[in-house]
């Protein structure tokens, strides 16, 4: 039994800060000082091919049942499935 459970505060603010996504402006422009071959592409259409490559990796990822090794070394992806058993009684 759980004896210093400590009560939520009711009367606290709700109050939560504005998370930015990865692919804010920052960090295209980061991106693009690094890598100043990309740097003529529109952010929107970065963004674009950023997402695309995305959403191709995890259906690539769902597809290959033994993985999908990432560029440059960062490893491998993989994909489980676990299949629960219900039993009739």
């Amino acid at each position: 039994m759980i004896t210093n459970f400590k009560k939520p505060d009711l009367n606290a603010s709700r109050h939560r800060e504005k998370r930015l996504g990865i692919l804010n402006e920052e960090t295209i422009k980061e991106f693009k000082e690094k890598k100043p071959l990309y740097s003529n592409i529109d952010n929107d259409k970065l963004k674009k091919i950023i997402k695309l490559y995305n959403v191709k990796l995890w259906n690539a990822v769902i597809n290959y049942r033994d993985g999908v090794e990432l560029p440059d070394s960062l490893g491998y992806l993989f994909s489980t499935l676990l299949l629960c058993t219900t039993s009739r009684t």
